[in-house]
């Protein structure tokens, strides 16, 4: 639907599917998402409560000078709120006003020339909002695998850091054993 020429009708059809099937979740599948959204916050926080000293290279931004992981975590929650959930329902109510409103879309001439945003979604204006939740799925993506890549980084660094003190304290075990010996001899 977006890396592609023109959108056929049996892609929108099978993209649209997919997404009123999951704005039509049952409650159980929309908890456990919601669920899920709150434990990775909740994770980003208790980090952030127990700050050590690779956070300060890894949980800084050194522009923004706030916690990146947060930053990147809740940049996707945000997208999701207020990008996908108002097209869902737009795209779910295609003749009710309240949500038409909300959602963001390529608006058609006809809609534009008239000022009337009462009037139902056809089929171009559908096809755009599908094609923006996808784009913003992307992003929501694209923002969590940065999440991944410092977290993958910082996990990294401290292996190297813990190598590096397992290899000083054997060193400093095999002087202090030759100035042991020396001292005995």
């Amino acid at each position: 639907m977006l890396f592609q020429g023109p959108v056929t009708e049996r892609a929108f059809e099978r993209a649209e599917e997919f997404y009123m099937s999951m704005y039509n979740a049952p409650i159980t599948i929309t908890a456990l998402f919601h669920a899920v959204l709150g434990l990775g916050i909740v994770g980003i926080l208790t980090k952030m409560h127990r700050w050590t000293e690779n956070d300060r290279y890894f949980g800084l931004g050194s522009v923004s000078m706030c916690p990146t992981h947060l930053v990147l975590y809740v940049g996707g929650l945000l997208m999701y709120l207020c990008v996908t959930l108002p097209n869902l329902r737009a795209l779910i109510h295609p003749k009710d006003e309240y949500y038409i409103v909300r959602g963001v879309y390529e608006a058609s001439k006809a809609r534009v020339e008239q000022g009337n945003t009462a009037m139902p979604l056809n089929t171009t204006e559908r096809i755009s909002l599908v094609q923006v939740i996808s784009a913003t799925n992307v992003i929501i993506a694209a923002l969590l695998f940065g999440v991944l890549l410092f977290q993958g980084g910082e996990w990294y660094a401290i292996r190297q850091d813990r190598m590096l003190e397992e290899k000083v304290r054997k060193e400093q075990i095999a002087k202090l054993e030759a100035q042991r010996t020396e001292k005995t001899k």
